[in-house]
């Protein structure tokens, strides 16, 4: 989660830092590692939907082209 003024610590490669003893440089850094976890997230539920959608419309396509053969 983003760092905000009542964030004290963060949890990063399984150890625990005090927020106020990290860099700006690390505090940034947190904060692109957050939001990029944020992103692909939720890019995998897009990738899940895109993909829900082609098979129910593969499936589709195939109802209506095997209607006449």
């Amino acid at each position: 989660e983003y760092m905000t003024e009542n964030t004290q610590e963060i949890t990063f490669k399984d150890k625990q830092y005090k927020v106020a003893d990290l860099s700006e440089r690390a505090k940034t850094c947190w904060n692109h590692l957050v939001d990029l976890a944020k992103q692909e997230h939720d890019l995998r539920l897009k990738i899940d939907q895109l993909e829900a959608a082609r098979e129910t419309i593969t499936k589709h396509m195939e109802e209506e082209v095997n209607k006449n053969g």
